[in-house]
């Protein structure tokens, strides 16, 4: 009675401060996904999986990051977002940050390289752009922070843990089941607080475990499950690299593409397929230009148009499909538009669509080649919204 007393009063608390106008969960930035999965909730845990290259990074960033900032800009959300840089330098990651600023604030393409005049020397205004968003990262440095250089699942949990208990406190009473006196511990915190792994791949051996994946395992099982998640209700983000075997392209005897030996599953996580039971959601993001397939998903001869046509978006299409989910139907798919250099994607209308038809006539109409070879770059600066007449890609 006193689990049903609890959760009728949360269900009612809950519905009160919805009915005032309050967010209780931070949307994704996806209508139809966010439709499916209900929006980035506290107590998440959630992996992104894909192959190498395919953008599981950017998407992590543009989804985690600039779409949950820019939430907290417009509503005042209360939320804390951990970016835990484990493949490179905080550094390289913020200079990533920079690009999407450009791009998304001030519509200027510009890569990572060309900050540092790699190639060309960047453009005084450009800099002058940078110098202006001053005030701008000072703000975004109260709720966002980057931390490299820790890979080993004790120590990453130890800084976790020493966060959430500077942002939060720890309740201890006592209760008696089944007439035996037992401590309980509960932690209250107002902050939703987002923590990023990028990525799995790069969790190292300490003390106590005997190799990568025992490893990989004990973070995401006994650290981020059963604390970060189910204690301190974080949300927590895991980049999930695929192995090898599973990019290799397969056909069957007619020669044509058995796309369910190349999209990512459950059994193609490459580090630790046993770390899979941890996780309450399971995204996988997938290329379908990489294996030059025209289509995706591969149509039926009876419905040939339902269907992306990849022959026109070329690799700016990015296939998002649910793996696993504790709350809802598994294998939907979301079509994303992928922009590289300003790390941002949109979320495509559905195939047979008027509105997808649209786009692409005037993906067509702005030339194939611009669009398909995302690893020519430029800077582009439109004089007005009204006058940006070319894509750099």
């Amino acid at each position: 009675m006193d689990l049903y007393n609890k959760a009728l009063a949360k269900i009612e608390d809950d519905k009160r401060r919805r009915a005032t106008g309050e967010h209780l969960c931070i949307p994704y930035p996806y209508p139809r996904l966010n439709d499916i999965l209900g929006g980035i909730d506290k107590g998440q845990a959630i992996g992104i999986l894909g192959a190498t290259g395919t953008g599981k990074s950017k998407w992590a960033r543009y989804t985690f990051l600039y779409s949950v900032y820019r939430f907290y800009k417009e509503t005042g959300y209360k939320v804390r977002i951990l970016w835990f840089c484990m493949e490179d330098q905080k550094e390289q990651t913020f200079d990533f940050v920079l690009c999407n600023y450009l791009k998304e604030q001030k519509n200027i393409l510009v890569t990572h390289k060309d900050l540092h005049s790699r190639d060309k020397e960047l453009p005084q205004f450009v800099l002058d752009e940078i110098k202006k968003a001053k005030e701008y990262f000072n703000e975004f440095g109260k709720v966002v922070t980057f931390i490299d250089g820790i890979t080993e699942p004790t120590e990453l949990y130890g800084i976790c843990r020493q966060i959430a208990l500077n942002m939060g406190t720890v309740k201890k009473w006592n209760e008696v089941i089944d007439g035996k006196e037992i401590t309980q511990y509960s932690y209250e915190s107002d902050t939703h607080v987002i923590a990023v792994f990028d990525n799995m791949s790069n969790i190292d051996t300490e003390d106590g475990t005997s190799n990568e994946q025992s490893a990989i395992l004990k973070f995401v099982k006994e650290y981020m499950r059963l604390k970060l998640c189910n204690f301190f209700r974080w949300t927590c983000l895991m980049v999930m690299q695929l192995d090898f075997e599973s990019e290799r392209q397969a056909f069957n005897r007619a020669g044509d593409t058995v796309l369910a030996k190349i999209e990512p599953s459950l059994a193609s996580i490459g580090d630790s397929k046993r770390s899979s039971r941890s996780f309450h959601l399971i995204l996988s993001m997938f290329e379908p230009s990489r294996y030059e397939l025209i289509h995706y998903p591969i149509p039926s001869k009876n419905d040939p148009e339902n269907c992306y046509r990849i022959d026109v978006l070329g690799n700016r299409f990015r296939a998002l499909r649910i793996l696993k989910t504790n709350g809802t139907e598994t294998g939907k798919r979301i079509g994303l538009l992928f922009d590289a250099i300003g790390e941002t994607f949109q979320e495509l209308p559905q195939p047979k669509s008027e509105e997808l038809k649209s786009i692409y006539q005037d993906l067509t109409k702005n030339s194939l080649n611009k669009f398909v070879n995302q690893k020519q770059s430029s800077i582009f600066v439109p004089k007005s919204n009204d006058e940006v007449t070319e894509d750099p890609f």
